[in-house]
């Protein structure tokens, strides 16, 4: 019997959207470091299909939603969900002033700052997904919310699919935040995503069969992770200057499957030095 992750997504397709998601928000973070003048490392994602019924967030609550609509290029919701401490910690750091837990409030003033951070993060997070997608990718404007009912939350986004894309990331802020969030997909939008990076790579062809797409994409999804198994954006101890390790966009064409020969070289190989003989001196 299949399982919901390979009913709705192949193994390849959950990782393509891994690294779509590992590029995008890799991208973001450098945004979050230059504001915060801290180091962001956040690991390469967890990408699962899960119901709505069976999907909860409680290791993260109280949480804040935070909702981007996708305008041009693709379609569909990207839904942050984030702990509700790990905001104020951002913006205690982005205004240098320490709050106390019963004084916080994500208040009309709070809530904007939070939309303006998230509107820079999500937007070089748009810029990247483009890059990577090859088209132009663009956003609305972030709006930040406390989730309050979770059947109400799940309804708004998923009520008539009933599954979704849970795409889980570890976040390390500096010394002052160790701790989880989830970025949630419709099911058409990520298959939109998987679809774009196919005909991208040149694997979306009518003429070339399912299987082979499957293998030739895992095969330039797998050299990807390789090449950046997480992302770290760090601070310079020096001039502050924030280095961005990300992964390369993949390249456009894949060659042709072709069969490899080894050749057999012995291992001792005969050096031969040759010299040109010395010129003789005129007799004077």
């Amino acid at each position: 019997m299949e399982t919901l992750n390979e009913l709705f997504l192949t193994d390849m397709e959950k990782d393509v959207i891994g690294e779509v998601m590992n590029i995008s928000l890799g991208s973001s973070a450098t945004s979050l470091s230059s504001l915060l003048s801290k180091r962001v490392d956040i690991t390469v994602p967890k990408v699962n299909v899960i119901s709505t019924q069976d999907f909860d967030f409680q290791d993260l609550e109280p949480a804040v939603g935070v909702e981007i609509k996708y305008i041009e290029g693709i379609t569909g919701d990207n839904v942050l969900i984030l702990k509700k401490a790990d905001i104020k910690v951002i913006l205690e750091n982005l205004m240098g002033v320490e709050i106390p837990d019963e004084e916080f409030e994500l208040d009309e003033i709070a809530m904007s700052a939070v939309c303006e951070v998230m509107n820079q993060m999500m937007g070089s997070a748009a810029t990247a997904l483009a890059d990577f997608l090859g088209k132009t990718v663009n956003i609305s404007t972030p709006i930040a919310y406390e989730i309050g009912d979770k059947a109400d939350f799940k309804g708004r986004y998923f009520s008539d699919s009933g599954y979704l894309v849970e795409v889980k990331f570890d976040l390390k802020v500096g010394d002052v935040i160790n701790s989880e969030f989830l970025n949630v997909l419709s099911i058409p939008l990520a298959k939109e995503m998987v679809g774009l990076f196919l005909k991208g790579t040149g694997l979306g062809d009518d003429s070339s069969s399912e299987e082979l797409n499957m293998e030739l994409a895992n095969e330039v999804i797998e050299k990807e992770i390789v090449k950046s198994p997480k992302v770290k954006v760090e601070q310079a101890p020096v001039k502050n200057e924030v280095k961005v390790e990300e992964a390369r966009k993949p390249e456009k064409q894949v060659p042709k499957a072709v069969e490899k020969y080894e050749e057999d070289y012995d291992d001792e190989e005969e050096i031969i030095e040759r010299k040109r003989p010395k010129k003789r001196r005129a007799p004077s």
